[in-house]
């Protein structure tokens, strides 16, 4: 392990995972999260490509771009520049940006759930599990053992949900994943956010299992909505279904795709202010641990979470950035925050099978 600043021991990182530690993970967490050699969500610059879309899509979404000023290199706006486009058609008050909107959120989600499958399907079946990976049912059961942890993932994926999801009836249950659940459903209800002493699983920039109704003419047009379970389902089938309809227009919905950006409704922008209150409690944690993220400049909504807790600690954040590349992200966090950050060049797998090596113990829930 190399440091940016001060130096951090990696035993530092071991001893403060059993108590207050904020997990925040990005898509290298999800890309890792089975280990060398298997993948479960792609990278953003990877998950889609123009092939994904015909010459009427290409077109319109152009337009959009250009009528938004917008200085993307067209090809490059569904990789690299992915969220700024979507936050682009967002702005869009035209049927127009709607339309690409809609299109681009679900041809994720299609994505998302076709990698999710594969990967999950081939390791959880083989470990007795459903649908699940292996590093992140690690994390669900660390984090269930633990409640003052909290995680915040800025990825759409279920994988982790899945990881709680087996964990549903075991001793501890997933208090974390549960919290999430109550404060999901305590908005959509328009109450107050229940009262919590402990730590919260939250999804920043929006999840497969929540939805939003592109339909400009309906009154819950951009509202972040539950999908409904039907009796006895689990969160895999639920997904699998391509068959969700808005409760209010009748018309298909697309999955929940809220990447940074200011140009959200005002149903969006409530549900984004009372997630990130959430996630201003979960950083008073002084332990940070983020895995798989790169820390992007527009991802201006974070960075001044972080740096809002930072000023209002008593106590001096201990902060270790895990990726094959964290000699190159630790700094750039490091300088953005004013921090001494810890750089662990592994993989997720890496970290997991080194917390177990120096241990000298097998990971629980995976016998």
């Amino acid at each position: 392990m190399t440091t940016s600043g001060t130096a951090v021991r990696a035993g530092d990182l071991f001893s403060q995972l059993a108590s207050d530690t904020c997990w925040i993970l990005g898509a290298g967490a999800s890309y890792d999260c089975i280990g060398p050699g298997r993948s479960c969500t792609p990278l953003t610059n990877q998950l889609l490509s123009w092939d994904d879309f015909d010459e009427s899509f290409r077109r319109d979404l152009g337009k959009v771009l250009t009528q938004r000023g917008s200085t993307i290199y067209l090809e490059n706006s569904i990789t690299s520049r992915l969220e700024q486009t979507i936050d682009s058609c967002r702005a869009s008050k035209t049927d127009r940006g709607a339309h690409c909107l809609e299109v681009l959120t679900r041809k994720i989600g299609e994505n998302l759930r076709d990698e999710q499958v594969v990967a999950t399907l081939a390791r959880g079946e083989s470990i007795g599990y459903r649908y699940c990976a292996e590093n992140y049912l690690w994390l669900a059961s660390e984090t269930s053992h633990n409640p003052r942890q909290s995680v915040l993932t800025l990825n759409y994926d279920t994988v982790l949900d899945h990881g709680y999801d087996q964990l549903r009836n075991a001793t501890p249950g997933p208090k974390l994943y549960f919290a999430w659940q109550e404060l999901l459903k305590s908005h959509q209800e328009g109450l107050r956010s229940p009262a919590r002493s402990n730590g919260i699983y939250l999804k920043l920039h929006g999840s497969l299992d929540l939805i939003s109704c592109h339909n400009l003419s309906c009154r819950l047009y951009r509202t972040p909505r539950f999908q409904v379970f039907r009796a006895g389902e689990f969160i895999f089938e639920k997904l699998r279904r391509r068959d969700d309809i808005c409760e209010e227009c009748g018309k298909p919905v697309a999955d929940l795709i809220l990447p940074p950006g200011k140009n959200k409704t005002l149903e969006e922008d409530a549900f984004h202010r009372r997630v990130y209150a959430e996630a201003r409690k979960a950083l008073q944690a002084r332990t940070w641990v983020v895995i798989g993220y790169s820390f992007p400049e527009y991802d201006q909504d974070l960075r001044a979470l972080m740096q809002e807790a930072i000023r209002s600690s008593k106590d001096p954040k201990l902060m270790i950035v895990v990726s094959p590349d964290a000699n190159v992200i630790a700094p750039r966090i490091g300088q953005a925050l004013s921090l001494a950050v810890g750089a662990a060049e592994w993989t997720f797998s890496g970290l997991i099978d080194w917390i177990f090596e120096r241990e000298g113990r097998e990971r629980p829930g995976l016998a």
